[in-house]
């Protein structure tokens, strides 16, 4: 600020006094920022829990209620608010720490008492345990009461601290969940949510937070809360939106969100100032001073309303509120997943500045000699990208508006600057993050002068080429009383900066004049190597650090040295000229390793094959030409014992494919082995092997050129014994549609255990079964099988042998039966009956050795008026042709013919047909003569029992016979002759009516 506080005016005083805090008594309230934060420690107590350390950290208002002074209680559920929570009880942390917003000769009248003048906090961290099992989503929470009055919030709400951890999580496209321990980002302690910020001045506030598990993280802002599910309720921003002058061309549209007169939003939290965006001519609107990223989490905006009222009714408090949500790269994806999330409570507090202005925006330059770096300052966020293994210089300098040189003050207000780094871990911290060197080094100089700076040395390792690192930064005033405070974000991208060049070459030929040189083992050829492009590095020059071109050694390296002289590096640019030997092809690679300075000896880094990362490397093939293929081709290499085969061998030597295949050369051949004389020579030999087992050949090929080179090579005649095939069927005898399993199998007789196996097509023998050892089969008639069983293919030495598998006949019982006939053969109409019955069953296939048995039944189903009757089924013949079937009851029958082939043990599947035949029953006679000559002598109605009642009546209506179970038996019962009347009444109620005439 312009003027300090012990030049201010007595009037300007009061005013500052009654804005910053005055004498007015507080609420009972407390609560003004904070949040939770956890780290995983390792396994729980019991079963599959982890153990996590959970840290709420709380800021309260020196004017409200104390902090808690014993252990707290924390919440833990899953599953939503209504579940049941687990708690865990959290231990207050030393003593409360009173905060020190203010310059030290403001600070050190002020007390964290309730009658302090001027707005004051105080924080403590409370710190306990909890065993957590893996789960979906657990909210950890605490929540208390109250907020104090704010300009956004209605009322005194309850407050809630929150934070979230998902350690059992499902990647999409998979049901599978994974198990996955968390530690939570974790707030910087030297940001404190509780910032005072001037009206009309610009204004920054970092929400970042480091993330000890290198999870990313996205910020946002968010909804401060009451209790669980339910946010605070924001208030309405006062004023109205009011159109500009108008300009001709240009219309202009008050904001739909996050305007005057509208509700205030997580998004735009605080009153700020508006500017009317747009084009003109065009459409024009309001737009709140206020950004946010999502990435460094800093908010930059600029706060239009200072109210006048006691600060315990808070129309200059606003309660901001800032969300970290961490994911995680599944490994071997490109999916990342949700792993938690914390919250924390801000509480901005907008004060009168005095004039005071905030500290202005950094300002960061690259030493315009160096190479390969660039630098973007914006407001937002200042930018600096570097290239690897090149050195380079970055000063970011930090000033202050108000030190402008004015007439008589060349400093202007003297303000002097303190630089922070607020990263976990402070400056040391830094260095860390920056690698220790392999990215570069940062220096903090002339901090708590008017204008500090911050040198960064880079020469970054390609390791880290694509890093991309924000550092949060906090610099301030030391105006009085209210400091001057900017929040800034410094990002270092480390971009492939490898300029170093190399080039190395063959100066002598080889065999052919081709390229890559190829020589015969023993031959030698020249390389040569330069530097043809360098990088940068630092040099000392009369106490003056300047960046010169660097300086290398050259190197040449071989797969174990292979051919390379004893000196085989220099200290120069080059050229480097060596001479090697290979006897096998060999890759020689000229290395280019930047070298130290005395004054700056840098070891630069190494891959894993001991080369400089900020090197360069080429590389030149010597090719040896190996020595000549031999190929032997055999017209067998299988024969048969006492086959008397006569096995031609043609030999031929040729280079390989490739670089030297067409070098001209002419070769003489030796062979050697078995039954072979001495010195026997030529491309082509005959030979005729008789001993069991292997026989072994061998040729050497001589080549006649310069470069000629030998090569052998040897080929093996196995001569096989004969197997014996053997064939078994299980069973050997079957029904028709049943299966028998044949096994087929050899003895090697010495000779191989391996055998193939083929079957000649036959009946009931699938195609493809024809090559298996233990085929099922299923003929429909007797059928012999053949295998031919085979060993080593390449010999053909095989046996042949068959089985016979025999079917029984398969039969189709049938019969007729003909119509109801008495013995003699004439058609009758009531019982008995007999039925003639011709065996019409047909047996297919050869019936030698096999036994047909005929079973004939015959089984009553129902009686003459169709009730089902189950009589027991009876036997009546046992041949294939059986006698006339008799049957003297009426009702229905099912005759029954049974067929069965069986031979030995083996009975198939009993063939039947079923005939129904129906016996008819009397017809009711009209007359009866019961005179004793048993024709006609009763009324018979049934030859079987009807159960049915009978009553008889004369002609004039008297009952002269009743029986309840009529039995066929009324034969006049001495009543004269004469018309008598029937009534017949069946089980079921039905009545039949009619008349009969005795007759005697």
């Amino acid at each position: 600020m312009k003027q300090t506080l012990h030049s201010l005016p007595i009037r300007w005083l009061a005013i500052v006094l009654l804005l910053l805090g005055g004498f007015v008594p507080a609420f009972a309230s407390h609560i003004q920022g904070g949040q939770i934060s956890y780290r995983y420690l390792g396994p729980g107590a019991g079963g599959n829990t982890d153990r996590y350390e959970v840290t709420v950290s709380f800021y309260r208002d020196c004017t409200g209620i104390d902090l808690p002074t014993t252990a707290i209680t924390l919440e833990a559920r899953r599953g939503g608010c209504n579940t049941v929570a687990q708690t865990a009880s959290l231990a207050p942390v030393g003593v409360a720490q009173v905060g020190q917003p203010y310059c030290p000769r403001v600070q050190a009248g002020v007390t964290c008492s309730s009658t302090s003048t001027r707005p004051l906090y105080e924080f403590r961290n409370y710190v306990g345990t909890i065993d957590l099992l893996p789960a979906a989503e657990w909210v950890l929470s605490y929540d208390d009461s109250a907020r104090p009055n704010t300009a956004n919030l209605t009322g005194q709400g309850s407050f809630r601290f929150e934070a979230r951890l998902n350690s059992l999580v499902t990647p999409a496209g998979s049901t599978t969940p994974m198990f996955l321990h968390n530690t939570s980002a974790q707030f910087s302690d030297q940001d404190k949510p509780v910032p005072y910020v001037s009206v009309n001045q610009p204004a920054s506030i970092l929400f970042a937070g480091s993330e000890p598990d290198g999870d990313s993280v996205v910020y946002t802002l968010d909804s401060p809360l009451a209790s669980c599910g339910t946010p605070n309720a924001y208030k309405t921003r006062p004023g109205t939106c009011v159109p500009p002058t108008p300009v001709p061309g240009c219309t202009f549209t008050c904001p739909t969100s996050n305007g005057p007169g509208q509700i205030y939003t997580p998004q735009v939290p605080i009153d700020v100032v508006y500017d009317v965006t747009g084009p003109c001519p065009g459409a024009r609107t309001l737009t709140p001073r206020l950004t946010f990223n999502a990435q460094t989490g800093l908010m930059q905006f600029t706060p239009r309303i200072l109210y006048s009222t006691a600060p315990v009714q808070g129309d200059n408090k606003y309660v901001v509120v800032c969300k970290i949500s961490e994911y995680r790269l599944i490994p071997g994806t490109r999916q990342r997943v949700l792993v938690g999330s914390v919250r924390r409570d801000f509480l901005v507090t907008v004060v009168d500045g005095l004039g005071n202005s905030s500290p202005a925006t950094p300002t960061a330059s690259l030493d315009p000699t160096q190479i390969g770096g660039a630098v973007v300052n914006t407001p937002q966020v200042t930018r600096i990208s570097v290239a690897s293994c090149n050195y380079s210089t970055a000063r970011v300098v930090f000033t202050d508006p108000d030190n402008a040189a004015t007439p008589g003050s060349p400093n202007g207000a003297g303000q002097f600057l303190t630089v922070s780094y607020t990263g976990a871990g402070g400056i040391t911290a830094l260095n860390n993050l920056l690698q220790n060197g392999e990215i570069g080094t940062a220096t903090l100089t002339q901090n708590g002068s008017f204008s500090p700076v911050i040198v960064f040395n880079f020469q970054p390792n390609p390791a880290f080429i694509g890093t991309t690192l924000r550092l949060p930064f906090r610099v301030e005033d030391d105006a009085c009383p209210i400091k001057g405070v900017q929040e800034r974000i410094v990002e270092i991208t480390v971009t492939d900066g490898r300029r170093v060049r190399v080039q190395s070459q063959i100066t002598s030929q080889g065999l052919g004049n081709v390229t890559p040189v190829s020589i015969c083992p023993g031959g030698s050829v020249n390389l040569s190597g330069l530097v043809t492009r360098v990088d940068s590095v630092r040099q000392l020059v009369s106490g003056v650090v300047r960046t010169v071109a660097q300086s290398y050694e050259l190197r040449w390296t071989a797969p174990n040295n292979n051919g390379l002289p004893a000196v085989n590096s220099t200290r120069l640019t080059g050229p480097f000229n060596i001479t090697v030997n290979p006897t096998v092809t060999t890759r020689y690679t000229l290395q280019a390793n930047p070298l130290g300075s005395s004054a700056f000896p840098n070891t630069f880094p190494i891959d894993n094959n001991g080369q400089s990362v900020c090197g360069d490397t080429m590389s030149v093939l010597v090719r040896v030409v190996p020595e000549p293929t031999v190929a032997i081709t055999a017209s067998a290499t299988q024969i048969c014992a006492n086959s008397n085969t006569v096995v031609t061998l043609q030999a031929l030597a040729t280079r390989p494919s490739g670089v030297g295949s067409t070098l001209p050369d002419t070769y003489t051949y030796r062979w050697s082995g078995p039954g072979v004389a001495a010195n026997t020579t030529g491309a082509t030999l005959t030979v005729q092997p008789t001993t069991l087992g292997f026989n072994t050949y061998t040729v050497v090929a001589t080549g006649a050129t310069a470069f000629g080179c030998d090569g052998t090579q040897t080929v093996r005649i196995e001569v096989v014994p004969l197997p014996t095939a053997r064939l078994v069927a299980t069973p050997a005898l079957i029904c028709p549609g049943s299966t028998a399993s044949l096994l087929a199998s050899a003895v090697n007789n010495g000779g191989t255990s391996t055998f193939t196996y083929r079957f000649a097509p036959a009946n009931g023998l699938a195609t493809a079964d024809e090559t298996k050892a233990n085929p099922t089969v299923n003929p429909t008639v007797t059928t012999r099988y053949r295998v031919t069983i085979t060993g080593d293919p390449r010999s053909g030495c095989s046996d042949t042998t068959s089985v016979l598998v025999r079917v029984l006949p398969s039969v189709v019982a049938n019969f007729t039966a003909s119509a109801p006939q008495d013995q003699a053969g004439n058609s009758v109409s009531r019982p008995p009956v007999y039925f003639k019955l011709t065996n019409q069953t047909v047996t297919t296939g050869n019936t030698t050795g096999a036994a047909i048995a005929y079973v004939w039944t015959y089984q009553r189903t129902s009686d003459p008026t169709g009730l089902a009757i189950n009589d027991a089924p009876v036997t009546f013949a046992n041949t294939a042709a059986p006698g006339p079937l008799k049957l003297e009851i009426a009702g229905t029958y099912t005759i029954k013919l049974a067929v069965t082939v069986s031979s030995g043990n083996t009975n198939c599947t009993t063939s039947t047909k079923l005939q129904t035949v129906v016996v008819p029953d009397y017809q009711i006679p009209n007359v009866i003569t019961p005179n004793g000559d048993n024709q006609n002598d009763v009324f018979k109605v049934s030859t079987a029992g009807t159960a049915s009642k009978m009553e008889i009546y004369n002609r004039w209506g008297r009952k002269v016979y009743e029986q309840a179970n009529y039995q066929n038996n009324w034969g006049g019962d001495n009543q004269p002759a004469g018309v008598y009347y029937y009534l017949l009444t069946d089980r079921n109620g039905v009545q039949t009516k009619g008349w009969v005439e005795v007759v005697r």
